[in-house]
């Protein structure tokens, strides 16, 4: 089975370098193209399913392939950003400012440790896998999952044996598609593409025109 892992369309917060986070932001104009550059590139791939975060962003990058497709949008709240507590919708800058001595204590372990009222990556990891483990049986066709980047972040770095500590050593830009199989003989994952918004091809599930 291969998943498509779409990570949403460009938001004002995005482009203004402010962490959204569970903030509910909406697509600005090139998000929206973005969705639907989206759609063209993966028409021609057999998917059987699409899933969404619930966040309106997410949403509005699936709909344009959800209406190439004619399927419809399955929400999985598991899928949605994950939570930075006070430090969403600041900047880095801000953050290192009215964070200094926060985070001398959270730079020894970034990814256990979460922002204050926020969630740590260790407890992204979990809720994303337990839900993408919770849908496999239920599929026998490849799926799309659009959801949010340091959620993508976590799903690579954990299939990659990658510590999540060295997330930023991947880029998941807005409206980027990345691809991973799900190998059922051995009940795990394995990396195809990262960023792969061309060249598709039936090694990824789709047809060539």
């Amino acid at each position: 089975m291969i998943i498509y892992l779409i990570r949403h369309g460009q938001t004002e917060w995005n482009q203004n370098f402010r962490y959204q986070g569970s903030q509910d932001e909406e697509l600005n104009s090139k998000g929206l193209e973005q969705a639907n550059n989206i759609a063209e590139i993966l028409k021609s791939c057999t998917i059987g399913k699409i899933y969404s975060s619930p966040l309106k962003r997410a949403l509005k990058t699936s709909e344009p392939l959800a209406k190439k497709l004619n399927i419809n949008v399955d929400i999985i709240n598991e899928f949605k950003e994950i939570n930075l507590g006070k430090w969403e919708g600041k900047t880095w800058d801000e953050i290192k400012i009215e964070y200094k001595e926060f985070l001398e204590t959270w730079s020894k372990d970034i990814a256990g440790i979460a922002p204050p009222e926020g969630e740590s990556y260790l407890e992204l990891k979990e809720r994303v896998f337990n839900a993408l483990y919770s849908l496999l049986p239920n599929n026998n066709s490849n799926i799309v999952m659009v959801s949010h980047g340091a959620v993508i972040k976590v799903i690579l770095c954990t299939i990659l044996q990658m510590p999540l500590q060295n997330r930023a050593a991947l880029d998941i830009p807005n409206g980027s598609i990345s691809v991973i199989e799900y190998v059922e003989d051995k009940n795990s994952f394995r990396v195809l593409a990262v960023n792969s918004n061309y060249n598709f091809t039936e090694n990824y599930g789709c047809t060539t025109s």
